[in-house]
């Protein structure tokens, strides 16, 4: 119950940003530039200030990773086998198994952990959600270059996968890693700064979420349920097995990686498919089911 109460406001504001583009008070002209402050300023500069001032030893979790890496490669192929059980047609397959597994570490993930395990969770969730972030690109981008048979457009692959070289989460941490390992200190003034940017990363990036919301299109309703089971339940059931396996006994990293695991299908899945030939009805109604659905699936993993 506890849990529950405590993932319940961060509901609202995703809630008040679908009802905010409803009423016409959050448009487009807002929504994709607010988006872009956040994605390459405001959130690097979160996880920057907060990742570099950490010890090194007590950030950088090898074990976690494999963890999320190992859990994630599992979860996809149960879902490809499930596509060729459901026999998928090949321009829907691929995007069905990016939207069951590609989850929304950067919006989604952070704002969880922030809200419901603090300062010590936000930095356990950027630095072991990067290295997932590269995971489940490589998997997307294999997807949909290979699994919609649509091999002479490989080379569309290239643009999404340089995306994961210039992605700034992945920057922004790796760069505080340096700063944690080395023990270097922000210069005052730049720590100024970057808190300033820090305080409006997660609620714009809520609002934001939720005026990307839609119901309109709610299109292939077996396939979504599938991906959304694939998505909240069976990808953290997972990694829950193999926190078990591994022994891992420290709680607040498990909470990280289940988090992480249980996050719901991404707003790139439905940009990826319509680069790659992709299923995009499909990618929009999935995130759209599993980002409403994710409110009670949390509960289970927290």
């Amino acid at each position: 119950m506890n849990s529950f109460l405590s993932i319940i406001p961060i509901f609202f504001v995703i809630f008040l940003g679908f009802l905010g583009k409803r009423m016409g008070l959050i448009t487009q002209s807002f929504t994709k530039p607010a988006n872009s402050v956040v994605f390459y300023f405001a959130i690097p500069a979160l996880l920057f200030l907060n990742i570099s001032k950490t010890n090194f030893n007590l950030a950088f979790k090898v074990r976690a990773i494999i963890i999320v890496i190992a859990a994630l490669i599992l979860a996809w192929i149960i879902m490809y086998a499930a596509g060729k059980v459901l026999k998928i047609s090949s321009g829907t397959f691929g995007t069905f198994l990016q939207a069951s597994t590609h989850g929304n570490i950067g919006y989604f993930a952070l704002s969880v952990a922030f809200y419901t395990l603090g300062h010590n969770g936000l930095i356990l969730t950027g630095v072991i959600g990067s290295f997932l972030i590269i995971g489940q690109n490589i998997l997307s981008i294999t997807s949909l270059s290979f699994l919609n048979n649509r091999t002479e457009k490989v080379s569309l692959g290239m643009k999404p996968l340089l995306s994961i070289v210039k992605n700034p989460i992945i920057i922004s941490s790796v760069a505080a890693l340096l700063f944690s390992y080395e023990e270097w200190n922000i210069p005052t003034i730049l720590g100024r700064t970057l808190a300033i940017l820090s305080g409006m990363a997660l609620p714009v990036a809520l609002l934001v979420i939720g005026a990307n919301l839609s119901i309109k299109e709610l299109s292939h309703p077996k396939l979504v349920l599938f991906t959304a089971v694939g998505k909240l339940l069976l990808l953290p059931a997972i990694g829950a097995v193999f926190i078990k396996i591994v022994g891992l006994d420290d709680k607040l990293t498990s909470k990280v990686i289940l988090i992480l695991l249980s996050s719901p299908s991404a707003t790139v899945t439905i940009t990826m498919a319509l680069e790659m030939d992709g299923n995009a009805k499909l990618a929009a109604a999935a995130v759209t089911v599993a980002t409403f659905f994710s409110i009670f699936a949390y509960p289970i993993w927290l």
